[in-house]
Order: structure tokens, then C-alpha cells, then sequence
């Protein structure tokens, strides 16, 4: 990661925290691989670095006071560097923006880091691991997950956006609590738990 880079955004991680972005989409702005992929291996110059860098907007939640109660003060800035140090996010990383042919004028890459479900694949390093839940979606769709309440319009185009993603009717899809706050939970009828993971991409 080179010094330049480091200046310029801060470093979660280091300079924030990753539970402060845990479960919310960031937009990837720009990937800079510290690694490369040959044969299908990941081949990596030095096991002391991450195997990539990513340039992510972070979501605007200044207009989400619960959220700062989680965050117990901190403020996330506009843009932040994002380390990937885990093979896997790495490999997925290197398809989307290497081996896939994507048009940014119409879609974005979005990351969540979401810990917990990789640990029955690192059972030792689970706690300090991240890992990236990778998808492609149109572009502005940050923005649409992140829409300011108003009359249940977020949470209705919510709803429309996972039902189109997991393929199911929009009634089968219900927030039975965080209405008003950016963390919610979701119950989806009509399809199993696999089946979801693996509409989500959270099943690798």
C-alpha cells in the first residue's frame, strides 16, 4: 500500500474501526491488487501485506442518529481505504474487476464486511479475519439503500430490491423491526436459508 494512497483516506483498521462499518455497503471506487491470480492461485509478494487495496465511499449516515450510538462517536469520513487480507475476498475481488467485463457507467461494486460467515472456514484467525461479501448491482444503489425515510419510501424500495435480487415476490418479503433505523431485520418466506446465502453470496 503505498504512502501516497495512505494519506489521503484513512485506513480501517487502523484508523477506523471495522465494526464501524460491519454490515453496511461501501462502494468500491478503485481496487489496487498487492497480489495476483495465475492459474486460479492467488500468488502473493509477501505474506506481511494485504492482497489488496480498495478505495471505498463509505454510506452517508448522518442522517441515522441510531447509528451513532453504534459507532459510540465515531464519524466515518466520505472515503476510506479498505485492506483485503483475506485469499477468498482477494480471488473474488480479482474475477469481478479483472476477469469480468463491467460497464461503471451503469453499476458499482459494492462490499460488505461481514465476519461471521467465514468462521467454519477460519477457525483459528475468525476473530481478526475480515471478510467481504462482494456483489455488482446497478449503479446508484448505495444511495437507494440508504434513503432518508420518508413516508416508508426506503424501506419499501428496500423491500422491491431484495425481492428482485433473491427472486421472490415483494410480499414475501417483511421488515419486522428497524423501520426507521439502518439496521433492520429481514424475514424472506418461499426460500430456504441456503438458497438465500447463496443469492447473497454469503454461502462461500
Amino acid at each position: 500500500m503505498e504512502n501516497s494512497e495512505r494519506n489521503e483516506a484513512p485506513l480501517i483498521g487502523r484508523d477506523i474501526p471495522w465494526e464501524a462499518i460491519e454490515g453496511e455497503f461501501c462502494r468500491v471506487k478503485h481496487f489496487t491488487p498487492l497480489a495476483i491470480v495465475e492459474s486460479g492461485k492467488v500468488k502473493s509478494a509477501s505474506s506481511m501485506l494485504p492482497y489488496a487495496s480498495l478505495r471505498v465511499e463509505l454510506p452517508d449516515l448522518s442522517e441515522h442518529p441510531d447509528y451513532q450510538q453504534k459507532l459510540k462517536g465515531i464519524i466515518l469520513p466520505h472515503e476510506a481505504l479498505m485492506p483485503v487480507m483475506h485469499k477468498l475476498d482477494f480471488r473474488n475481488l480479482w474475477e469481478v474487476f479483472k476477469e469480468t467485463d463491467i460497464n461503471t457507467e451503469i453499476m458499482e461494486v459494492l462490499v460488505v464486511y461481514a465476519p461471521l460467515k467465514r468462521r467454519s472456514l477460519t477457525k483459528l484467525f475468525s476473530g481478526i479475519l475480515p471478510s467481504l461479501v462482494i456483489r455488482v448491482y446497478p449503479k446508484g444503489s448505495q444511495e437507494q439503500l440508504y434513503e432518508k425515510p420518508e413516508k416508508g419510501k426506503a424501506n419499501q424500495s428496500l423491500i422491491e430490491f431484495l425481492a428482485k435480487q433473491l427472486g421472490v415476490k415483494k410480499n414475501a418479503v417483511t421488515i419486522t423491526s428497524g423501520q426507521t433505523n439502518p439496521v433492520k431485520t429481514i424475514q424472506v418466506m418461499g426460500i430456504s436459508d441456503d438458497t438465500l446465502l447463496k443469492k447473497l453470496n454469503l454461502n462461500k
